[in-house]
């Protein structure tokens, strides 16, 4: 199972008997900003960890290791970026679990 919290730390947890197995802060930035998860799912694999940020920002992170694989940050906040962001994280999905 996995958790997160409002400071953008994820937590694995064994299901079996309820003990912490690793976690990671989802906030990849170096500056420190107090960041939430605002949402997050799993590719089909199971592998790779899709985290969303509320600035905006989003990751994918190998599941295993905590390792941030790809980020991508929104500059501004327009209608348009929303939509070729939305578009871009599904193809990038796509090409992953292939």
């Amino acid at each position: 199972m996995v958790t997160a919290d409002m400071r953008a730390l994820v937590c694995v947890w064994d299901i079996i008997n309820g003990e912490k197995v690793m976690e990671f802060n989802a906030n990849p930035s170096s500056d420190h900003t107090e960041l939430e998860v605002t949402a997050m799912t799993f590719d089909t694999t199971y592998r790779r960890l899709l985290t969303t940020l509320n600035d905006g920002s989003l990751a994918i992170w190998n599941f295993n290791n905590a390792n941030c694989l790809r980020q991508v940050v929104i500059e501004e906040e327009e209608e348009e970026e929303d939509i070729c962001l939305a578009q871009a994280v599904r193809h990038t999905i796509i090409q992953m679990t292939k």
